[in-house]
Order: C-alpha cells, then structure tokens, then sequence
C-alpha cells in the first residue's frame, strides 16, 4: 500500500509511468514499420484479453476496482491502458526472449499488485489469477509481437490462429460486452439454435476461407503481414472485400442474438473502418501488384457478392478418374455448371501417380480430396462456393475426409496411360 496516496494519484502515475517506458523503449529501439504492425498487434491482444479474462474475475471476488475512475467492463481504465503499453509495447521491446521476459514481467507484476491498493482491492486468490493472466494474456503477447515481426512463412499458421482468435473473442465476447454493459451469452431460445448456429456459420465461413487463402500465400490479413501475391481466389472470386463483408455480417447476427438494435448498429464501424481503409487501397496495391491486382477487383464490388466467380481469378485444373464409373459423375457434375476458370481433366493424364481427387491452382496451391471437390465449387456460383468453402474449412475437411474414407470414397489405384497402377490399392 502507498500511504495517504488516493486511487486517481495511482491510476494516473500507473499511466504515466506506462507511457514513459513505453515511449522511451521506442525511442531507443526504433521500430520498423512490420514491428509496429507487431506491437499494436500485441497491444490489441492484451486489451482484449484483459477485459475478457478480468470481468469473471472481478465477479468471483478474485480482485476488484475501486474509486471514481472510468471503468470497462468493471476494469479501470487508466489501469487497461497502463497494463496494455507495458505489456504490449514495453516488454517485447525489452528485446528479451519470451520466458525471460515473462518471469520478468510476472515478478513486476507480483511486486506491484499489493502497491495498488486502495484502488485494486485483492481477494484471497489473486495470485491464481496473476498466473492465469501471465499464461493467456501477457506471454502469448510478448511471443506473437515476435512472430509478427519476424513474419516467417514457418509462423503463418501461429499468427493466423492467433488472429483468427482475436476476432473471435472481439466480436462474439468482449465487443457485445462494451455495447450491452456486461459480458454475458445471447438468450437464445433452445428451439432456435440450429438457425441461430446457422446463421452465424453463414457469417463466417467466407472471413474464415478468407483468411485460410492468405496462410496458403505465406501472410495474413494483419496489415502488416503481407502475402506473397495478390489473392485472387475463394471468395475474393466474389466479393473485393469478403473479410470485411464477414465481419459486418457477423455483428448483425449476433446484435440479432442478443435482440440488441444498438449491437447490430455496430457493424457500422468496421463498414466504416473498412471504406477508410479502401481509400488509397488503389495506388498502394498498385505499386505492389500492377495489373494482377487491378485486373479481377476493380470489377468486383467491395461489399455485395457477385453471384458467378469473376474469370480473371485464378485458374485451376480438377484431376478425376475418368476411367472410374463414380469418378466420372465429378466431371459431368462440373460440365453442367459451367464452370469459370477450372478444367476438368483425367487423372490418367497426369505426370505423377494421382490416387483420389486432386485439385491445382495456378498459383501453386493443391488440394486432395474432399478439399479438392470443395475448391472444385469455388468456380460454380456463390451458393455451391459457400457449400465449397464449408468443406475447405480446416478441421472440419480432415474429419470430412475420415468419413469420405470410411465409406468407400477413400484411395484408389489410377493407372496412368501405359502405366500400370501400383497392386496396393487403398492407402
């Protein structure tokens, strides 16, 4: 405790001392652009994970707020902000590696807590939950502003995950908690869950392929991680901002969950955000893509799907067993639709031994499979793409598959044009 020192004199010194190290460290560091993109990454982590992870706790009697200060979510504000910069900006500067920095950050914690009183009162298990914080909010910061930084293409699937996570508790935790003053579940009559389950799947799926085919081209859709090329497939065959589209889509439904009209308006920001964002999008894509960019987007809406894909996306080729009574009915399938962008060719053909249905896209993505017939469908039309990207969805293709296999739709031998195929049959 700090005799005779009031909760607005530590809130504000927490504030300012946040701030001064914060600055400092960038000062000294110098950051470049992709390690800011980094740090406001990992800011953004430990806002959202600390109102998360806080109100619960607050609840239990695990710790509590007190004093005239502003409060989110039964947290002060000045303390949010302060903990945000020191954790977000502040220690991956520090330039430690993650444990380190985490043990160190753990004993600062743990020191300082005590000192807050009277303007965070602890209960008789706060130091549970210090650890909880520790493990969920400020060690995966300090090691996702590294990953984000250093971008490899080894780490994509770690800050896909990680941001894919972000969005999630944003949108469906935390955002709603802002609008409706309190972290709680929508009401949702038991009768209406499968349409409710359903209509938020509708919302997602395309952000969710969206941010699958930004992994499949090495970057992510953080502003600062860039992919390797211009994305010209799943639903950007479609839509020119289908991320942002997801996102609008999403918040409505769930303002609609909670029977919230204020909720639903909400979407308005990131449909704001989004048209802000898109303003100079034209020239800075240019620079870096030229015609390859320009060509299928400036035809593409940037909010409303078109129903049929564009034909400048990427082209692909579907390899099928002709020779195979079942196998051929994929082609015929295909033929009737009229497919944009896709040849349907016999796996015969093909210069290596193909055993189940393989699908390759000019800019080198391949899938087999079930994820093959669903990327099949990308070419079709918009109803039969949603369907398509359902099966592409990670996890759900895998256990998809599994079924597709335990039916009698598994591997099979394909004999190549004077080439016998190989005697062990299934995989």
């Amino acid at each position: 405790m700090i005799a005779d020192v009031g909760p607005h004199a530590i809130a504000m010194g927490s504030v300012a001392i946040a701030i001064g190290v914060a600055l400092a460290l960038l000062i000294y560091r110098r950051p470049t652009l992709t390690e800011r993109g980094a740090l406001v990454f990992a800011t953004s982590w430990v806002v959202v994970g600390l109102l998360a992870v806080n109100a619960p706790m607050v609840e239990g009697g695990w710790w509590e707020f007190v004093g005239d200060e502003p409060m989110i979510l039964s947290m002060s504000t000045p303390l949010l902000i302060a903990w945000g910069l020191l954790w977000g900006v502040a220690a991956p500067l520090l330039g430690l590696r993650t444990t380190p920095t985490v043990a160190l950050l753990g004993t600062f914690d743990v020191a300082v807590m005590p000192m807050l009183d009277p303007l965070v009162v602890l209960g008789p298990r706060w130091l549970l939950g210090e650890a909880i914080l520790l493990a969920v909010v400020a060690a995966p910061a300090v090691y996702l502003a590294r990953v984000h930084a250093v971008s490899s293409p080894d780490t994509v699937h770690i800050r896909l995950l990680a941001q894919t996570a972000l969005c999630c508790v944003a949108v469906f935790w935390v955002g709603p908690g802002l609008v409706l003053g309190g972290l709680a579940l929508p009401n949702v009559p038991p009768i209406a869950l499968g349409g409710a389950a359903a209509a938020v799947l509708i919302g997602v799926v395309p952000g969710a392929i969206s941010i699958v085919e930004f992994g499949l081209h090495g970057g992510s859709p953080w502003p600062w991680d860039r992919t390797t090329r211009p994305i010209r497939s799943g639903p950007y065959r479609f839509v020119r901002c289908p991320m942002q589209m997801s996102i609008v889509a999403t918040v409505i439904v769930v303002g609609a969950l909670h029977t919230s009209g204020l909720l639903a308006a909400t979407a308005l920001l990131p449909l704001c955000w989004a048209a802000w964002f898109t303003t100079n999008e034209k020239a800075h894509l240019n620079d870096r893509w030229g015609d390859s960019w320009a060509v299928p987007a400036l035809a593409l809406r940037r909010w409303v799907p078109q129903w049929r894909p564009h034909a400048a996306g990427e082209h692909a080729v579907l390899w099928v067993d002709l020779g195979c009574t079942g196998c051929s009915s994929v082609q015929r399938f295909f033929d009737r639709r009229q497919t944009v962008g896709l040849t349907v060719r016999d796996a015969r053909d093909h210069p290596a031994y193909v055993n189940r249905l393989r699908y390759e896209r000019s800019d080198g993505v391949e899938l087999a499979g079930v994820a093959a017939f669903g990327a099949g469908l990308e070419h079709t039309n918009l109803a039969l793409a949603m369907i398509g990207w359902l099966l592409r969805l990670p996890v759900a293709s895998q256990l998809l598959q599994l079924v597709a296999d335990a039916n009698g739709l598994g591997p099979r031998p394909v004999s190549r044009r004077g080439v016998a195929a190989p005697s062990s049959g299934r995989l």
